[in-house]
């Protein structure tokens, strides 16, 4: 008995180190996103700062979205660019589904920076490899005094996407039409992109001034179509200087140059300087 357990003993550490040697294989082999996190603003981040970055997967419509892997990266006194990576299951990919990732640097319980849009990762022809730019949050910050609605005369008006640039409006059978509404009382803008609904704000400014930024929207799986009207759509509202209302017809200018073209949905949107 003895003999047979000296025997056994040596195989047996064998086997564990073996096993040990193939999951340390496996972890060396986990694929990763990888990357930076970035923002523009010329403010040094706190040495308690942590860097969060998130991948989730397009859920079907109307849900949220799932989430497959996060990390937490302490800043420890480093400034922007980030590194950093983020391993991920592979079997918890599916290629027939869009990914995206999204981060947010924090202070103790205070968000300091924040992705405004969700960054594609990984399938539908997207990179592993993603710089994620990240804006100064709000929170905390007084919000500026709104101006009274009858002063802005897109206030309260809801409109109709026709076309950006030189390109129809994408029309997908039994889809919601891409559209743009804006709420005078809390500077406010919202709609949908012809997929995914949006929200934001927007600033008036002298004569026909005007700037758009839709910070928050939702992540639903889009027909390949509609994805890429939503980006166009999204960055046509973040180039806005300017606009131009003739009767029941909206152009948003980057400008001179019109990016895109609205018609009046009802409401407020008939009116014009």
């Amino acid at each position: 008995m003895t003999s047979r357990r000296r025997t056994l003993t040596p195989l047996i550490a064998a086997a564990v180190c073996a096993a040990r040697i193939a999951l340390a294989a496996e972890d060396t082999a986990s694929p990763k996103i990888t990357g930076t996190v970035v923002y523009r603003e010329r403010i040094a981040l706190p040495p308690d700062a942590v860097v969060h970055v998130l991948l989730e997967a397009a859920g079907a419509p109307e849900l949220p979205p799932k989430r497959i892997a996060e990390i937490t990266v302490p800043t420890a006194g480093r400034q922007v660019p980030i590194p950093f990576e983020l391993p991920y299951r592979a079997s918890a990919v599916d290629p027939n589904k869009r990914h995206f990732v999204r981060a947010t640097i924090t202070s103790g319980d205070r968000t300091l920076f924040a992705s405004r849009t969700p960054y594609p990762v990984l399938t539908k022809g997207a990179p592993s490899k993603v710089e994620i730019l990240v804006l100064q949050s709000g929170v905390g910050k007084p919000r500026p005094a709104a101006p009274p609605a009858a002063s802005f005369p897109l206030a309260d008006s809801e409109w109709k996407l026709v076309a950006l640039g030189q390109t129809p409006a994408a029309a997908e059978p039994d889809a919601r039409p891409a559209t743009l509404a804006f709420e005078g009382a809390n500077r406010r803008i919202s709609g949908s992109t012809g997929c995914n609904r949006f929200m934001g704000t927007f600033a008036p400014g002298e004569g026909s001034a005007l700037k758009l930024d839709p910070n928050g929207m939702t992540l639903m799986a889009c027909p390949d179509r509609a994805t890429q009207q939503e980006s166009a759509f999204l960055a046509a509202l973040r180039s806005t200087t300017g606009y131009r209302v003739e009767g029941a017809k909206l152009e948003l200018l980057d400008g001179q140059r019109v990016v895109a073209r609205f018609e009046s949905s009802g409401g407020a949107g008939t009116r014009s300087e």
